[in-house]
């Protein structure tokens, strides 16, 4: 999610605000993994992968999760980019702000949004992966929807009602949280 957020937003700040040829042809790049289906994606880095010798390794694992959650994370960022006004960082450094201070102090927290949403949105696209956690797997290296499947799969215990159990509680206490932080800035 970090890795995908920190990514997103450069390649963001370079499909938006950058002039150069070709960023058609890189934002279509950088989508393509939307566009493929999932076992695609999944087989083909595990055949890149087994060469890399990344297979079953926190490595491969970050990477590949990356590749599926990148393009959720710059189409968010590039959406509160284009909504943003550069006028206001350029306003920011007509008063004497450096390039890189007006970014951090102007531009990041107006799409902090955006940057909110992407980091959900590749959060949740990650932790739903399953098929390429399956390939990427190892028996070391398992994430918990792929350990609730295979479980699903092999013998049905009472850890798996836990898990749930534990994750519909997780979603109720996040949903009463953010009900009450909204109630309490209303007022």
């Amino acid at each position: 999610m970090v890795l995908s957020v920190a990514i997103g937003l450069l390649a963001s700040l370079a499909l938006v605000r950058g002039r150069f040829r070709g960023r058609a042809v890189l934002r279509g790049f950088f989508l393509t993994p939307m566009a493929l289906p999932v076992v695609i994606i999944a087989v083909a880095l595990y055949a890149a992968f087994l060469r890399l010798r990344l297979n079953g390794t926190l490595v491969g694992f970050v990477i590949a999760h990356l590749i599926v959650a990148l393009p959720f994370a710059i189409i968010t960022i590039s959406g509160a980019l284009e909504t943003f006004a550069p006028s206001i960082e350029d306003a920011a450094i007509l008063c004497g702000a450096s390039p890189w201070e007006a970014r951090f102090r102007v531009t990041l927290p107006a799409i902090s949004h955006g940057l909110f949403s992407a980091a959900i949105f590749s959060f949740l696209i990650s932790w739903d992966e399953v098929v390429l956690a399956i390939f990427m797997a190892s028996p070391t290296l398992q994430t918990l929807p792929v350990k609730v499947w295979t479980t699903l799969r092999q013998d049905l215990t009472p850890v798996i009602a836990a898990a749930s159990t534990l994750l519909v509680l997780l979603t109720v206490v996040l949903m009463i949280a953010a009900a009450l932080i909204r109630k309490g800035k209303s007022r």
